[in-house]
């Protein structure tokens, strides 16, 4: 587990520190430095692994030379360090972008093995045909062992629970595509993935990958939330607040506040403790980007709210009623 991220002059921040927990969530105004701050992370595993300083274009992202990079008010060196449990080289870092693998009529085979799941996500459901029959890698991660205690048993127990559907995957042989097919809970027809919705695909994709996880390793994902109706968003929390109860280390960049939400309410139903939640909210002055933690009750009771923060709602709601104060 990664407990903390120092930044330096790494493109919006000039000297910030992220202490991070299980379940951490960045959040903010566009160009507010989230997406920066999972790239440092990224870059920090990078260069520990590789063994090379600053190594900015990888396995995980490719951010160009030093100089695009250099934050452009302060001018100093760039500087990211990270202070680990175990060694980056031990921790596995599952990272799924924004830009997602959406519905297919099929998937592509994982022939280099560079990832398991891909950045996009684009060999989640070759994972799934591999390791389906397979008991789940780990046993905290079984939610309910009624539907069984493999890989595919507790995608599909979290796939219907979220949308209604369960999923298949297999390796058409002598080819190097996998087929994938969608089941409704009741079983009376198949879909390829192009005919259940951009949403269903992408849920299957980061349960997929987060079950493919062990303790150890660090999960990513921007914009989990992508093609989900509301309650989709705010019930898929559920399944991020478990695993980090059980031991995942997850980052989250989103715009959701049913996500927000979401976290709000497990707190409240006691499923998670704000000694494992992060709420970090990006603001920027005069170009410099600074971190502000959002304290958290033991009842998800927001202690510190900050203007900007998912306050849009009560905003519009004020002009609605007549109270225009602009």
């Amino acid at each position: 587990m990664i407990r903390q991220l120092e930044i330096k002059n790494f493109k919006c921040f000039e000297d910030v520190t992220f202490n991070f927990k299980n379940l951490n969530i960045l959040t903010g105004p566009n160009s507010s430095g989230k997406s920066t701050v999972i790239q440092a992370l990224l870059a920090n595993q990078q260069s520990e692994v590789s063994g090379i300083n600053n190594s900015y274009n990888g396995r995980y992202i490719k951010l160009g030379q030093l100089s695009d990079i250099k934050n452009c008010y302060t001018r100093g060196d760039i500087s990211i360090s990270g202070d680990r449990d175990v060694a980056a080289k031990e921790q596995k870092v599952v990272y799924l972008t924004t830009e997602r693998q959406g519905p297919e009529t099929d998937y592509k085979q994982n022939l280099d093995d560079e990832t398991e799941i891909g950045i996009r996500g684009e060999y989640a459901f070759d994972f799934l045909s591999k390791m389906r029959l397979s008991s789940i890698r780990e046993q905290d991660f079984i939610f309910d062992d009624s539907w069984g205690i493999n890989l595919g048993n507790q995608v599909d127990y979290w796939l219907s629970y979220l949308c209604g559907y369960t999923v298949t995957a297999e390796r058409i042989e002598g080819t190097t595509t996998v087929k994938v097919s969608f089941r409704t809970d009741d079983n009376v027809k198949e879909f390829k993935a192009v005919h259940v919705g951009t949403g269903v695909t992408y849920l299957a994709i980061i349960i997929i990958a987060a079950l493919s996880c062990k303790k150890t390793d660090l999960l990513i994902i921007e914009n989990p939330e992508l093609y989900l109706h509301p309650a989709a968003q705010s019930r898929f929390t559920e399944f991020f607040v478990f695993m980090a109860s059980k031991g995942l280390q997850i980052v989250l960049e989103t715009h959701s506040d049913h996500i927000i939400n979401g976290v709000r309410k497990s707190l409240k139903k006691k499923r998670i403790t704000p000694d494992d939640v992060e709420i970090f909210f990006l603001k920027k002055k005069d170009g410099i980007s600074l971190p502000v933690i959002i304290e958290l009750s033991d009842e998800g009771v927001i202690k510190n709210q900050e203007r900007g923060f998912f306050d849009q709602f009560d905003d519009d709601l004020d002009i609605l009623l007549g109270f225009d104060y602009e």
